[in-house]
């Protein structure tokens, strides 16, 4: 049973979240937000010590919420936030 058959919204592709807060709706990079900071902060804790690693990765989502009209492939948001990661780092 898909999750519109059981009556459950199902999860909204990061293009269309990304379409979302370009629009206006902060909650929409919030959900991007809770979708990638396991992968941002394991990706910035392979790299840098451990004191420093919750400071980049709000750093990495800030810039990402600020340059975020920038992104020229909304369905490709974790590569590129992978990208902002490893600047920051």
């Amino acid at each position: 049973m898909t999750p519109v058959e059981n009556g459950e919204a199902s999860p909204a592709s990061d293009a269309a979240l990304v379409a979302e807060v370009l629009e206006g709706n902060a909650e929409a990079f919030g959900e991007l937000v809770n979708r990638y900071k396991n992968l941002v902060t394991s990706f910035i804790a392979a790299r840098v010590a451990a004191p420093e690693v919750e400071d980049l990765a709000q750093d990495t989502f800030l810039r990402a919420f600020r340059t975020l009209p920038s992104l020229r492939e909304p369905a490709a948001f974790s590569s590129w936030l992978l990208g902002i990661a490893s600047h920051v780092c």
